[in-house]
């Protein structure tokens, strides 16, 4: 198995995820600069993201259910959709290292609607022969900040994300993907029947394996070297391969919309504090800060990553919001 996986990396890396920037000719990334990308998400990549992160919320499988919660039809996971943006960063800048990101889910994006990404540099400073950007997103509004190991773009990447959308995860060599089709009942703390009150603290344990890299690796593109390449992991100060920082933060609305049926993910803020290695376990705690009119009648959660040892790896907060059907259900 170990070799297969080994097999697969090599099969699905990219060259330019190791690409050199040594050209004289090079472009400087500057403040004010744009990074984008096209991108249509499939059936088959929300399928799919839907085995990796276990998150089988109705409205991204079925449309008769999301049509009386006010969608047109199946909509894409927000969190899929926000994948892009370390995308487009690891990938014009191989090592990045993601450090915060702010999002703020406006509107859906349906299955094989077009979304166009955008990555905007508003302020670079050296930081020990490194460098720390923040970008504002468009389409999924937000700021995030990531530790850059260089400020030359990757030219030949840049042109291939204003490209069509990436080849379909089924056209790929990966092996099924082990997730089931749903959620088993023994794996969230708590039952979901019981709506949550304030204080009240859901959480999920989880251990990523190298299948789970891999298929998200495939599924949002982010190619980043830290998470296929041991070697080059150690060269940026990691043991080993980190597992990505958004797959990780994926826990949060999965437990979420477990327990809320129909809770749509309206903002997410995320600190990345450690990585988190393939194989290592962590538990995602969701803790309900307020609940009802106070909030604009949606609900505040805390929400925090921890290791075994308790050393927090992700801090932040979440906003979701209940909506009732026709029969106020």
């Amino acid at each position: 198995m170990r070799m297969l996986l080994r097999h697969l990396v090599s099969e699905i890396l990219p060259s330019s995820s190791f690409s050199s920037f040594s050209s004289s000719s090079a472009r400087i990334l500057k403040v004010g600069d744009f990074l984008k990308q096209h991108r249509e998400f499939s059936e088959i990549d929300s399928r799919c993201y839907s085995e990796v992160t276990h998150q089988y919320n109705t409205t991204h499988l079925d449309s008769e259910e999301a049509r009386p919660i006010g969608c047109e039809y199946r909509t894409v996971h927000g969190m899929l959709v926000a994948s892009l943006f370390p995308r487009i960063i690891a990938s014009h800048f191989p090592g990045a290292v993601y450090v915060s990101q702010s999002l703020h889910f406006n509107s859906p994006v349906y299955i094989g609607e077009e979304v166009i990404t955008e990555v905007k540099a508003l302020n670079i400073k050296e930081n020990k022969k490194r460098y720390m950007q923040n970008e504002e997103q468009l389409v999924v509004h937000g700021e995030a900040s990531a530790i850059l190991p260089t400020l030359v773009v990757d030219e030949e990447e840049e042109q291939s994300l204003t490209s069509s959308s990436p080849p379909l995860l089924s056209e790929t060599i990966l092996p099924k993907h082990p997730g089931s089709s749903s959620i088993p009942s023994s794996s969230l703390s708590s039952s979901s029947s019981q709506f949550p009150k304030i204080k009240d603290v859901l959480k999920q344990s989880r251990k990523f394996s190298e299948l789970d890299v891999l298929y998200y690796s495939k599924l949002s593109q982010d190619y980043n070297i830290l998470h296929l390449d041991s070697e080059k992991a150690r060269i940026f100060g990691f043991e080993d391969r980190i597992v990505h920082g958004m797959l990780v933060a994926s826990l949060f609305p999965q437990i979420i919309t477990t327990h809320l049926h129909g809770a749509l993910y309206t903002s997410q803020s995320l600190k990345f504090k450690l990585p988190v290695y393939i194989g290592e376990e962590v538990t995602a705690e969701v803790q309900v800060l307020d609940i009802g009119e106070s909030n604009n009648g949606c609900i505040k959660f805390s929400t925090k990553c921890f290791k075994n040892d308790g050393k927090l790896v992700i801090d932040g907060e979440a906003v979701s919001r209940l909506i009732t059907n026709s029969d106020g259900q």
